[in-house]
């Protein structure tokens, strides 16, 4: 059974969770390159500190590679959050679209696995379109195959802040 989309207004860093039992993994994509400060990671920062930590220690150690996915908890109860090395470098005139879809596609996996295993739904931002460059409506059709045809329901926030 396929799982189910909603698309709503508001903050991917506070979802709206259906019960206090509810798990929820929050995925956001990082860069290659050691740089946690704009976009989606500074709210994140705002509310919490161990998404960067494990970012920044996942970079020293050369693990924040392509297709890397690290899974974080912060203190909300059943809530994670996945830093998904999916973007190279930083999007300038000669690198427009520093997503790769690839290694996107390869965390995506890696985090359907760990909803699947956690039972956990999946709540996100509009990840991978802003600064990382890529096709939002690209990146919807990688959720339907990927994480909604395993069952996995999926939140999607449109930030109006």
């Amino acid at each position: 059974m396929a799982g189910q989309l909603v698309v709503i207004k508001g903050d991917a860093t506070s979802p709206v969770m259906a019960s206090e039992d509810e798990r929820v993994i929050v995925p956001h994509v990082t860069n290659d390159e050691g740089g946690w400060g704009a976009g989606f990671v500074v709210a994140l920062s705002r509310k919490w500190s161990e998404p960067e930590a494990a970012y920044r220690s996942d970079f020293q150690i050369g693990r924040a590679r392509g297709g890397e996915m690290t899974l974080v908890k912060v203190p909300v109860k059943g809530l994670m959050i996945a830093n998904m090395t999916a973007q190279h470098s930083y999007k300038s005139d000669k690198n427009p679209r520093p997503l790769n879809y690839l290694w996107l596609a390869k965390c995506m996996d890696k985090v359907a696995t760990e909803a699947v295993n956690l039972g956990a739904s999946i709540h996100c931002p509009k990840f991978g379109s802003d600064l990382a460059g890529g096709d939002w409506d690209f990146i919807m059709l990688m959720i339907q195959d990927i994480w909604l045809a395993r069952g996995i329901n999926v939140t999607v926030y449109e930030y109006d802040g």
